[in-house]
C-alpha cells in the first residue's frame, strides 16, 4: 500500500490544498458544530491564506458542508466494506455469527463517538437544504444497496433468514450506529456500553440468524 503522504505528495497542488482545508475543517467539525466553525481556525490548521480559499470554496459554510459529507461518505464506505468484506468470508452460520458480532464490537465502540456525532451533524444539516440532502442519500442508497447484494447471498448460502427483504435487513443493521449516538450523549458507564452491544447481538440471533 503507498502510504498517504505519498499519494497526497503526487496531487496537483490545488487539489493538496483543497485537501488540507477539508482536512483541517473535518478534524474541527468533530469537536465542534458547523456554526461555531471559525475561518481563522480553519486557515490555521490548513496552513492556507484566506484568499487561497475562496479559490476552492463560496464560503466557509461551502467547505464545513463538503467536509461533513466527505466524512460521512468515509465512514459510510468503511463500514460498507467491513461489513460486505466479513459477510463475503463467510463459510458457514456460525462464521457468519461470530464476524457480525466482531464488526458489532467495532462499530459501537466508544472511540468512534465523535464519528456517528459527525453523520448527526450532516444530517441535520442537510434537513434544510435540498441539495446537500440528495447527494447524502446518494451515499446512503449506495451504502443500503451494497450491504443488501451480501445479505442477498448469505441468503442464498442459508446462512440467514429468507423470509424478510435483504434490503430491510442492511437497513437495520446501519440502524445500530444511529441508535449509538443516544447513548454516546447520556450519562452511562462501561456495563451500559456492554448491555447495548449484548442487545445488538441477541436482536440479530432473533431477527437475522437462525
Amino acid at each position: 500500500m503507498v502510504p498517504l503522504g505519498k499519494l497526497q505528495a503526487k496531487q496537483p497542488r490545488g487539489q493538496a490544498v483543497r485537501v488540507k482545508l477539508l482536512d483541517a475543517a473535518e478534524a474541527l467539525l468533530l469537536e465542534q458544530d458547523a456554526h461555531q466553525l471559525r475561518l481563522d481556525d480553519v486557515l490555521a490548521d490548513a496552513g492556507v491564506a484566506r484568499n487561497t480559499l475562496y479559490k476552492h470554496f463560496k464560503d466557509l459554510e461551502a467547505l464545513a458542508e463538503e467536509a461533513l459529507l466527505r466524512g460521512f461518505a468515509r465512514n459510510v464506505e468503511l463500514d460498507a466494506q467491513a461489513i460486505s468484506g466479513a459477510l463475503g468470508r463467510c463459510q458457514s452460520k456460525d462464521d457468519l455469527r461470530k464476524a457480525m458480532t466482531a464488526i458489532t464490537r467495532a462499530t459501537q465502540s466508544a472511540d468512534r463517538a465523535a464519528r456517528r456525532m459527525l453523520r448527526i451533524k450532516l444530517l441535520a444539516m442537510a434537513s434544510s437544504r435540498p441539495a446537500l440532502m440528495e447527494r447524502v442519500a446518494a451515499v446512503q442508497a449506495d451504502m443500503t444497496e451494497r450491504l443488501a447484494d451480501e445479505f442477498r447471498a448469505a441468503q442464498d448460502k442459508g446462512y440467514v433468514r429468507s423470509d424478510f427483504p435483504a434490503r430491510t435487513a442492511a437497513l437495520f443493521i446501519q440502524s445500530y450506529t444511529i441508535g449509538r449516538v443516544l447513548l454516546d450523549v447520556e450519562p452511562h458507564t462501561k456495563k451500559d456500553e456492554t448491555d447495548w452491544v449484548n442487545l445488538i447481538d441477541q436482536v440479530m440471533d432473533l431477527a437475522l440468524l437462525f
